[in-house]
C-alpha cells in the first residue's frame, strides 16, 4: 500500500517542528545554566568581598582599639626587640650571623619560661631568637606546631614602670598573662598580653 504524500509531508513537517522545540528547549536549558552559574559565582564573588571588608573593618576596628589601650601610657620608652621562634636556635641564627653578618649575643637557657633565647644586635633594637628548652614543656611548642618554620613571635616594649603599666592596662580592659611579672632574658621583670586583646600580636612588657 502506498501511503499519501500529503501525510508523509505532514509527518515530516511534524518530526521537524518536535526537532525545533525539543533544541529550543535544550539551548534554553544550557542558556539559563550557564547564566546560573555565572549568576552563582557573581552572588560568591560579592559574599566573599563583603567577607573580607568585614574583617578588614574588624582589623582596623582591633587596631584603633589597641591604640586607645596603649595611647595614654606614658611609661612605654621604645621597642626592646623582636621575638622569631624556630625548631633550632643554630639553625635561624646563621642567616644572621652569616649571611646579615650581624653581631649575636650566646644562646641562654630561661628555665622559668621554656625556652633558650639568643640576641641579634640590630643597632636601634634587637632581635631574639626563641627556640623550646628539650624536655620541657615550652610554651612555644604550639606556636612551632602551627608555623613549622618558625616565624614572629612577639614584640616587647621597653616601659618605665611595669607594676603601673600592669594596672593601667588591667583597667582599660586588656587581659595579662600572668597575675604577676616574671624575670626575662635580660634580667628584668617582664610580663605577657593576651593576643586575643593585642590584634592577634602577643606582646610583652619589659621594666626598663
Amino acid at each position: 500500500m502506498i501511503k499519501h504524500p500529503k501525510r508523509r509531508f505532514e509527518k515530516i513537517l511534524n518530526l521537524a517542528h518536535r526537532y525545533f522545540v525539543y533544541t529550543s528547549v535544550a539551548f534554553t536549558l544550557v542558556t539559563t545554566g550557564f547564566i546560573g552559574v555565572r549568576f552563582y559565582h557573581h552572588f560568591r564573588l560579592r559574599q566573599e568581598q563583603k567577607r573580607l571588608q568585614a574583617i578588614e573593618q574588624q582589623q582596623k576596628q582591633n587596631a584603633e582599639n589597641l591604640f586607645e589601650k596603649f595611647a595614654d601610657i606614658d611609661d612605654i620608652l621604645r621597642l626592646n626587640h623582636i621575638a622569631i621562634a624556630s625548631k633550632t636556635i643554630e639553625e635561624s641564627s646563621t642567616l644572621y650571623k652569616d649571611k646579615f653578618r650581624m653581631e649575636t649575643s650566646d644562646k641562654h637557657a630561661q628555665p622559668d619560661h621554656g625556652v633558650n633565647t639568643m640576641f641579634v644586635d640590630c643597632g636601634n633594637t634587637k632581635i631574639e631568637l626563641l627556640d623550646p628548652i628539650a624536655d620541657c614543656k615550652s610554651p612555644i611548642e604550639n606556636f612551632l606546631d602551627k608555623n613549622p618554620t618558625g616565624g614572629i613571635h612577639h614584640l616587647c616594649f621597653e616601659v618605665d614602670n611595669l607594676d603601673a603599666a600592669c594596672l593601667d592596662l588591667r583597667q582599660r580592659g586588656l587581659r595579662l598573662l600572668s597575675d604577676r611579672p616574671k624575670i626575662g632574658a635580660h634580667g628584668k621583670p617582664v610580663i605577657f598580653c593576651h593576643p586575643k586583646d593585642c590584634s592577634g600580636v602577643l606582646i610583652e612588657l619589659e621594666q626598663a
